[in-house]
């Protein structure tokens, strides 16, 4: 895992106390097997510190394969979430989330206004929207419409993402949205039951078979009132399903050892048709 760590605070031969625990994490982070590298924030222009920032950080994400991003403080956070290609995580101390107390001890106006918002929920649709049979306007469209009675909600696409960071979003989302018109045995729905995501989906493939009764999980018609009706109660509850205690017998072991059974067999079809061919000796 190689992650990008972002700070304006860090200790420094001028201030040697400066952000020192988030030193110490990275110390920490590096002895446990972490690759990280440091983007600091440090110089003696604060504005000019957040706007290098944002150049060296697309110069780090184009040359180099940064897994996540760790952001301490929120207007670091602000910098780092100006890209889309990595997740972020963001630290907050303490004023940047809960305000900045001026002497009087009242908090200062703007200082809440660069937390994100906490109870965000993400609907996700991993595919390539430009692709007509993942039917990309029904998600869209349905999420369009619960942004309208909840502005929290966004719909994340996500398409490009190899399989070790497509996790990433599978657990990080409250639910997947899946309209295809038609599938084979998408992989995309196996792996959000192992993550126990809570998906909608349309009755393609062998998806209500995958499914089956696990909780949180809906198969539904291809209409946006269906999705939309199915998608709050998901966002409504906030919970995990158990989806992947249904697709334990989709595991890598056993599906090697099912492919090896094939294999097998046919070794075995081959061997006897080579027997019934042999020449009689008398």
């Amino acid at each position: 895992m190689r992650v990008l760590i972002m700070s304006a605070i860090y200790p420094t031969p001028e201030r040697p106390a400066c952000g020192t625990f988030i030193r110490t994490e990275v110390e920490s982070l590096k002895r446990a097997g972490v690759d990280v590298e440091l983007l600091l924030l440090t110089g003696s222009s604060r504005k000019w510190n957040y706007l290098n920032a944002m150049f060296q950080l697309r110069r780090l994400l184009a040359s180099n394969t940064i897994d996540l991003i760790h952001a301490h403080i929120a207007y670091v956070g602000m910098v780092a979430r100006m890209q889309w290609k990595v997740p972020v995580v963001v630290t907050y101390p303490g004023s940047d989330l809960l305000g900045l107390v001026k002497p009087q001890g009242k908090k200062a106006l703007m200082s809440p206004l660069v937390v994100e918002a906490p109870d965000k929920k993400y609907l996700l649709f991993a595919a390539n929207p430009q692709i007509a049979v993942k039917r990309f306007p029904l998600a869209k469209a349905a999420a369009d419409e619960l942004k309208k009675r909840d502005p929290s909600i966004e719909l994340l696409v996500v398409h490009k993402e190899p399989q070790d960071r497509l996790v990433l979003f599978l657990n990080a989302c409250d639910a997947l949205v899946f309209p295809s018109y038609q599938e084979g045995s998408p992989n995309v729905v196996k792996q959000a039951m192992a993550c126990n995501l809570p998906m909608v989906a349309t009755d393609v493939g062998d998806i209500r078979e995958v499914i089956g009764n696990t909780k949180g999980c809906h198969v539904c018609k291809p209409e946006v009132e269906d999705f939309v009706r199915r998608l709050s109660e998901i966002l409504s509850h906030g919970q995990r399903t158990q989806g992947r205690e249904q697709v334990q017998h989709l595991a890598g072991p056993s599906i090697a050892q099912r492919i090896i059974s094939v294999y097998e067999q046919v070794l075995r079809m081959r061997d006897a048709h080579s027997l019934d061919r042999a020449p009689a000796n008398f």
